[in-house]
């Protein structure tokens, strides 16, 4: 049997949770049934998770326009690259991704992945004007997009309520990380390390200093 080709289509490899997700998906995916490559949009950055999903031995490939010349060139080099690749689908994540694959409309078997509600994400992230703008673009682009994912049941039903049908696969977890988890006596030594107290509660949260984080309310509500 011929392997199924899944193309994934992001804006760029930066750290974020929406990359690592992208990183663990492809991952575990069985390559006696799938064949697997990836296309960014952009130049990557210092912070590229790159070199990690070169390490899975896919094929990678980049677009590689800035915002500004992406508007205008993005499409036309992409179905350069896609032409090549000839994939069975293609799987998009994010506004750039979503906005191209909306217009691939001789390839049939496309899915977006979406891991925020836009109406409410991007208002917070771009502002209020902006943000509505780009929050409403990216629901039309959804629209023409076959197979919409969710990854929670919470953001397929804000999805549903504005006439976008979305199954939902909620995000996994990487379990072999729980191997790495610090004993007692390493914990110890790391709170000696950072200068940290032996016999307090700490509490962590990983994120952007951004306001839809709500770390105010988190330091607030944790004090």
């Amino acid at each position: 049997m011929d392997k199924i080709h899944v193309t994934y289509i992001v804006s760029s490899l930066g750290v974020s949770g929406p990359t690592t997700q992208l990183y663990n998906l492809i991952r575990y995916l069985d390559r006696n049934i799938f064949n697997v490559s990836l296309i960014t949009l952009s130049s990557e950055t210092e912070n590229s998770e790159w070199p990690s999903f070169e390490k899975l031995g896919i094929a990678l490939h980049s677009v590689n326009l800035n915002r500004a010349l992406g508007i205008f060139f993005s499409k036309y080099r992409l179905i350069k690259i896609l032409s090549k690749l000839n994939p069975d689908l293609i799987h998009t994540q994010g506004l750039r991704a979503d906005l191209l694959c909306s217009q691939l409309e001789k390839i049939h078997h496309r899915f977006s992945t979406q891991r925020n509600w836009p109406l409410e994400d991007y208002p917070m992230l771009y502002g209020p004007i902006t943000g509505i703008i780009l929050s409403r673009l990216h629901l039309r682009c959804l629209r023409n997009i076959p197979n919409v994912i969710a990854c929670s049941r919470d953001i397929a039903r804000r999805h549903q309520s504005v006439g976008l049908n979305a199954d939902v696969v909620e995000n996994g977890v990487d379990l072999s990380l729980g191997q790495n988890i610090p004993n007692s006596l390493k914990k110890r030594v790391v709170r000696t390390e950072l200068g940290l107290p032996q016999d307090r509660n700490i509490f962590i949260t990983a994120g952007p200093f951004i306001k839809r984080k709500s770390l105010k309310y988190l330091i607030n509500t944790f004090s």
